[in-house]
């Protein structure tokens, strides 16, 4: 039996402190809610409306946090027994927070959201511009 050694080597990484690239990751997205969301935060306790204004802050700065559903920009953020779903607009550095949902309801919410993809563009132009 004969012993293959063999070496990996990595590329050093760039510093980015002072590249485009860097900046453009500094930015922080703007985050925006529907209305429906916000009617339904009015059921929720203080403490778990301080855990979603703690979430927004993340997301604004880091918005790809969350499970991926089946492309990048579209996530869900599980809180507890809760998911929150949302919506990233690169093109316009902004997150939408579309709604909450228990996982019982989770594929019908996903499969919804889908569905309005065009109309949430539509909303967070406006919002955004």
């Amino acid at each position: 039996m004969s012993i293959i050694h063999f070496e990996l080597t990595f590329p050093k990484s760039k510093n980015l402190n002072n590249s485009k690239e860097n900046k453009e990751r500094m930015e922080n997205y703007k985050v925006y809610r529907t209305l429906i969301f916000d009617k339904k935060l009015e059921d929720f306790s203080e403490e778990f409306k301080k855990q979603i204004d703690g979430f927004e802050t993340q997301l604004s700065k880091i918005p790809y946090v969350g499970k991926p559903l089946g492309v990048r920009w579209f996530r869900e953020k599980k809180l507890g027994k809760y998911r929150m779903y949302y919506l990233i607009y690169e093109d316009l550095m902004a997150v939408y927070i579309i709604t909450l949902s228990t996982k019982k309801n989770q594929q019908k919410i996903i499969n919804t959201i889908r569905h309005f993809l065009d109309n949430y563009r539509k909303e967070i132009e406006k919002l955004a511009t």
